[in-house]
């Protein structure tokens, strides 16, 4: 780390590192007073259009891990997010999965590659991950959020290895074993605006399950998703409101009427034929 001294003299100093610029901020005036330097955690990180030779100081670190000049740009805007946050991950396992994204996912934008690169590393390491507050932090919008949550789901499809622990990992696998891809799609959709925390992941994927058939009108009963699930129910029936921000509106005779949900569902599932029934608000 660097700080400038002619622009600390005789200054209220207040800093904070800006890890999207690689710069430190006295937050009090406002001014970038220093640069944070990172030399020591990219040794061994070797450029692909670089000569062979020219990192042979590099030697030292082993594995090594080649980086485009493009995966070293993201791999510092997401070690520096790690490291002014406080996080203990290994630079050389955030190195190869930058390169995994990079090779597999090329539709994303670069703000989103890094962003999953962040919420993977932590989730590998063990850390409790909030994928939408790592979204906020790097100012990222719907849509660019929405493709973090599909680079993550292609990386767990090719064999991405995460924590069995994971409850969010967990909820997907159980999503994606429903015989109906259709509506285990829908629900993958839906996953990522539930409220998981504090009840079983069984009652949360077949709740999901059980609404995305509602969402694309599939004769789906809330008794079979029980009984393959092996849950009750009553757990659907308790859930279906509470974990997403819906409302379903029943008749005298318990039959749905109409399922009102938020517009930026609506729009995550414009690829689908929605119901009649359902009402954007």
């Amino acid at each position: 780390m660097y700080l400038d001294p002619n622009k600390l003299e005789n200054k209220n100093i207040e800093l904070v590192w800006d890890y999207k610029n690689g710069c430190i901020i006295n937050v009090i005036t406002g001014e970038v007073v220093g640069e944070i330097m990172v030399a020591d955690y990219t040794m061994g990180f070797e450029d692909q259009h670089e000569e062979e030779g020219v990192n042979r100081h590099y030697s030292l670190m082993i594995p090594r891990v080649r980086l485009t000049n493009a995966q070293r740009s993201a791999w510092r805007r997401a070690w520096l997010y790690l490291k002014s946050h406080g996080y203990d991950i290994d630079p050389v396992l955030l190195a190869k999965i930058i390169r995994r994204i990079y090779e597999s996912k090329r539709g994303a934008s670069p703000n989103a590659k890094i962003a999953s690169a962040t919420a993977l590393s932590l989730r590998i390491n063990g850390y409790s991950v909030d994928i939408k507050q790592i979204c906020k932090e790097f100012e990222l919008g719907d849509k660019e959020c929405n493709e973090v949550f599909e680079v993550i789901r292609e990386l767990i499809k090719d064999g991405m290895p995460l924590p069995a622990e994971n409850r969010y990992i967990k909820i997907m696998n159980m999503i994606q074993q429903f015989p109906d891809k259709e509506v285990a799609s829908v629900a993958m959709r839906l996953l990522k605006y539930a409220k998981i925390d504090g009840k079983p992941i069984a009652s949360i994927a077949s709740t999901l399950i059980y609404i995305a058939g509602l969402l694309i009108d599939k004769n789906i009963t809330m008794k079979s998703i029980a009984e393959l699930y092996k849950v009750s129910d009553a757990s659907i029936r308790n859930n279906k409101e509470k974990i997403l921000p819906i409302t379903i509106k029943l008749s005298k005779a318990k039959v749905v009427e109409a399922i009102y949900i938020p517009k930026k569902i609506c729009k995550d599932l414009e690829d689908f034929t929605l119901s009649p029934k359902v009402v954007c608000v």
